[in-house]
């Protein structure tokens, strides 16, 4: 429950709890969701997971290590892509509600990314070498 990260999955969770025993529940309430749980915290808990997702960096880059610098970095670039991709994916078939703060934060970014300027580069990585755009024209 503590961990729960959407408001339906918390709700389920105590619903089951009030079946076991409801002293259980109405303890839990009496403690304040705010101060334990994850979907109803009023503060930023965003670091709570860092070390995991580090962790998992770590774990998929090992045998890219042996790599170049620019190599190394193509291989990130990939690995984030995929992920990505994969997540946006499973995202756009998704459409659950998030906790109240996590909508804001979604909202907000939104809005931002309106003002947000895409410039085309022309100087990019290819196979470890600078190569221009115009070089492919």
């Amino acid at each position: 429950m503590a961990k729960a990260y959407r408001k339906e999955d918390f709700d389920k969770l105590m619903a089951k709890v009030d079946k076991i025993d409801h002293r259980v529940k109405e303890y839990l309430e009496d403690a304040e969701y705010e101060k334990w749980s994850r979907v109803h915290s009023t503060v930023n808990r965003g670091r709570m997971m860092t070390s995991n997702i580090a962790e998992c960096i770590n774990g998929c880059l090992v045998e890219a290590r042996q790599l170049s610098i620019l190599e190394f970095l193509e291989e990130v670039r990939i690995l984030f892509g995929s992920w990505h991709c994969k997540n946006r994916e499973i995202a756009s078939y998704t459409k659950d509600t998030l906790g109240r703060r996590f909508e804001e934060v979604l909202i907000i970014n939104a809005s931002k990314s309106l003002k947000m300027k895409l410039e085309e580069d022309t100087l990019f990585v290819l196979s470890g070498k600078y190569v221009l755009m115009e070089d492919f024209n």
